[in-house]
Protein backbone atom coordinates (compact mmCIF):
# COMPACT_ATOMS: atom_id res chain seq x y z
CA UNK A 1 0.00 0.00 0.00
CA UNK A 2 1.04 3.55 -0.52
CA UNK A 3 -0.14 6.86 0.87
CA UNK A 4 1.26 10.06 -0.61
CA UNK A 5 0.86 13.78 -0.19
CA UNK A 6 1.86 16.11 -3.01
CA UNK A 7 1.80 19.87 -3.27
CA UNK A 8 2.86 22.37 -5.90
CA UNK A 9 2.92 26.16 -5.89
CA UNK A 10 3.62 28.40 -8.89
CA UNK A 11 4.20 32.11 -8.74
CA UNK A 12 4.88 34.91 -11.19
CA UNK A 13 7.91 37.02 -10.26
CA UNK A 14 7.60 40.10 -12.41
CA UNK A 15 6.37 39.78 -15.99
CA UNK A 16 8.89 37.39 -17.55
CA UNK A 17 9.84 35.07 -14.65
CA UNK A 18 7.80 32.28 -13.06
CA UNK A 19 8.87 29.89 -10.30
CA UNK A 20 7.39 26.54 -9.30
CA UNK A 21 7.99 24.65 -6.07
CA UNK A 22 6.79 21.12 -5.42
CA UNK A 23 7.17 18.37 -2.85
CA UNK A 24 5.94 14.83 -2.32
CA UNK A 25 6.04 12.61 0.74
CA UNK A 26 5.05 8.95 0.48
CA UNK A 27 4.65 6.20 3.01
CA UNK A 28 5.29 2.99 1.05
CA UNK A 29 4.53 -0.44 2.48
CA UNK A 30 4.66 -3.81 0.71
CA UNK A 31 4.45 -7.36 2.01
CA UNK A 32 5.69 -10.44 0.19
CA UNK A 33 5.02 -14.11 0.92
CA UNK A 34 5.73 -16.95 -1.51
CA UNK A 35 4.84 -20.64 -1.55
CA UNK A 36 8.19 -21.53 0.10
CA UNK A 37 7.19 -19.42 3.13
CA UNK A 38 9.73 -16.69 2.32
CA UNK A 39 8.24 -13.59 3.86
CA UNK A 40 9.47 -10.00 3.85
CA UNK A 41 8.03 -6.55 4.38
CA UNK A 42 9.13 -3.17 3.08
CA UNK A 43 8.29 0.02 4.92
CA UNK A 44 9.84 3.22 3.57
CA UNK A 45 9.12 6.90 3.93
CA UNK A 46 10.14 8.57 0.66
CA UNK A 47 10.59 12.29 -0.10
CA UNK A 48 10.86 14.19 -3.37
CA UNK A 49 10.98 17.89 -4.21
CA UNK A 50 11.54 20.25 -7.11
CA UNK A 51 12.24 23.89 -7.88
CA UNK A 52 11.90 25.19 -11.42
CA UNK A 53 12.13 28.56 -13.14
CA UNK A 54 10.95 29.79 -16.52
CA UNK A 55 11.94 33.12 -18.09
CA UNK A 56 9.90 34.24 -21.11
CA UNK A 57 11.43 36.25 -23.95
CA UNK A 58 8.97 37.09 -26.75
CA UNK A 59 7.95 33.73 -28.30
CA UNK A 60 10.61 31.75 -26.41
CA UNK A 61 11.48 30.79 -22.85
CA UNK A 62 14.53 29.63 -20.95
CA UNK A 63 13.83 27.07 -18.24
CA UNK A 64 15.72 25.23 -15.52
CA UNK A 65 14.92 22.83 -12.73
CA UNK A 66 16.48 21.00 -9.82
CA UNK A 67 14.62 18.04 -8.38
CA UNK A 68 15.05 15.12 -6.02
CA UNK A 69 13.07 12.05 -7.06
CA UNK A 70 12.80 8.39 -6.08
CA UNK A 71 11.66 4.92 -7.09
CA UNK A 72 10.35 2.68 -4.32
CA UNK A 73 12.15 -0.55 -3.49
CA UNK A 74 10.65 -3.95 -4.13
CA UNK A 75 10.95 -7.73 -4.41
CA UNK A 76 12.31 -10.16 -6.98
CA UNK A 77 9.50 -12.75 -6.96
CA UNK A 78 11.28 -15.71 -8.61
CA UNK A 79 11.46 -18.31 -5.83
CA UNK A 80 14.74 -19.71 -7.19
CA UNK A 81 16.56 -16.48 -6.33
CA UNK A 82 18.56 -16.57 -3.10
CA UNK A 83 17.32 -14.63 -0.08
CA UNK A 84 20.11 -12.05 -0.46
CA UNK A 85 18.83 -11.14 -3.97
CA UNK A 86 15.11 -11.07 -3.12
CA UNK A 87 14.90 -7.39 -2.07
CA UNK A 88 16.05 -4.20 -3.70
CA UNK A 89 16.21 -0.80 -2.03
CA UNK A 90 14.66 2.53 -3.09
CA UNK A 91 16.57 4.61 -5.64
CA UNK A 92 17.06 8.35 -5.18
CA UNK A 93 17.99 10.80 -7.93
CA UNK A 94 19.15 14.40 -8.17
CA UNK A 95 18.00 15.82 -11.52
CA UNK A 96 19.22 19.03 -13.15
CA UNK A 97 17.75 20.48 -16.37
CA UNK A 98 18.45 23.58 -18.42
CA UNK A 99 16.78 24.36 -21.71
CA UNK A 100 15.20 26.71 -24.17
CA UNK A 101 11.95 26.37 -26.10
CA UNK A 102 10.10 28.60 -28.48
CA UNK A 103 7.79 29.06 -31.43
CA UNK A 104 8.98 29.59 -34.97
CA UNK A 105 6.95 31.11 -37.79
CA UNK A 106 8.04 31.86 -41.35
CA UNK A 107 6.56 34.08 -44.04
CA UNK A 108 5.75 31.04 -46.22
CA UNK A 109 3.30 29.55 -43.68
CA UNK A 110 5.57 27.09 -41.88
CA UNK A 111 5.01 27.14 -38.13
CA UNK A 112 6.80 25.16 -35.50
CA UNK A 113 7.93 24.67 -31.96
CA UNK A 114 11.48 23.78 -31.01
CA UNK A 115 12.85 22.70 -27.63
CA UNK A 116 16.42 21.95 -26.55
CA UNK A 117 17.05 20.52 -23.06
CA UNK A 118 20.28 19.51 -21.35
CA UNK A 119 19.92 17.09 -18.42
CA UNK A 120 22.15 15.60 -15.76
CA UNK A 121 21.00 12.98 -13.22
CA UNK A 122 22.95 11.59 -10.26
CA UNK A 123 21.53 8.25 -9.09
CA UNK A 124 21.99 6.83 -5.56
CA UNK A 125 21.32 3.11 -4.98
CA UNK A 126 20.45 2.90 -8.68
CA UNK A 127 17.97 0.13 -9.50
CA UNK A 128 19.50 -1.88 -12.34
CA UNK A 129 18.61 -5.01 -14.27
CA UNK A 130 20.94 -7.76 -13.17
CA UNK A 131 20.94 -11.54 -13.03
CA UNK A 132 21.39 -14.24 -10.43
CA UNK A 133 23.43 -17.29 -11.37
CA UNK A 134 22.12 -20.68 -10.23
CA UNK A 135 23.70 -24.10 -10.61
CA UNK A 136 21.36 -26.44 -12.49
CA UNK A 137 20.06 -29.34 -10.44
CA UNK A 138 20.55 -31.93 -13.22
CA UNK A 139 24.25 -32.48 -12.33
CA UNK A 140 25.45 -31.23 -15.71
CA UNK A 141 27.54 -28.42 -14.22
CA UNK A 142 25.61 -25.90 -16.28
CA UNK A 143 24.17 -22.73 -14.80
CA UNK A 144 20.96 -20.75 -15.23
CA UNK A 145 20.64 -16.99 -15.33
CA UNK A 146 17.58 -15.43 -13.70
CA UNK A 147 16.66 -11.79 -14.28
CA UNK A 148 16.54 -9.72 -11.09
CA UNK A 149 16.55 -6.07 -10.12
CA UNK A 150 19.40 -5.02 -7.86
CA UNK A 151 20.96 -1.86 -6.52
CA UNK A 152 24.17 -0.40 -7.87
CA UNK A 153 26.05 2.06 -5.71
CA UNK A 154 25.67 5.08 -8.01
CA UNK A 155 24.71 5.90 -11.55
CA UNK A 156 24.86 8.87 -13.88
CA UNK A 157 22.62 9.88 -16.77
CA UNK A 158 23.38 12.94 -18.84
CA UNK A 159 22.50 14.16 -22.24
CA UNK A 160 20.58 16.45 -24.50
CA UNK A 161 17.05 16.19 -25.83
CA UNK A 162 15.71 17.96 -28.92
CA UNK A 163 11.99 18.13 -29.70
CA UNK A 164 10.28 19.76 -32.64
CA UNK A 165 6.78 20.09 -34.07
CA UNK A 166 6.07 21.51 -37.50
CA UNK A 167 2.93 22.55 -39.33
CA UNK A 168 3.03 23.27 -43.05
CA UNK A 169 0.11 25.20 -44.50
Amino acid sequence: SSLALYGEYSMQVGEPLSLTFGARAEQFEADYLDSNAFSESLDDTLFAAKVSAQYRINQASIFSSISRSYKAGGFNPDERVGDSDRLFEPEYNWNYELGVKGKIASDNGVKGQLSLTFFYMEREDAQVSDFAVLDREDGSGAVEFIDVIGNADTGLNKGMEVQSQWQIN
